[in-house]
C-alpha cells in the first residue's frame, strides 16, 4: 500500500531577505520584496493542492 499525499504547508519567513519553504521540501528563492516571495508560496500551494484544499497564507508580524 502507498503512502497517502504529500501535506502542502507553506510558512513564509522573513529575515534580511525573504523566503517561502513548505513541509514537502520545497524551498523557494530568498527575495528581497515579501510581497514576490509570498506569490511564489501562493503558486506553490495552488499547485499542489488537492480539490478541498484552502489556500491561506495570513500576514504574520515581523520578528524585530
Amino acid at each position: 500500500m502507498s503512502p497517502g499525499p504529500v501535506a502542502h504547508e507553506v510558512t513564509v519567513t522573513d529575515g534580511r531577505f525573504t523566503r517561502a519553504s513548505c513541509t514537502c521540501g520545497w524551498v523557494g528563492t530568498a527575495r528581497r520584496h515579501r510581497s514576490t516571495a509570498r506569490a511564489e508560496a501562493r503558486d506553490h500551494a495552488l499547485l499542489y493542492a488537492d480539490g478541498g484544499s484552502v489556500v491561506d497564507l495570513r500576514d504574520e508580524p515581523r520578528r524585530a
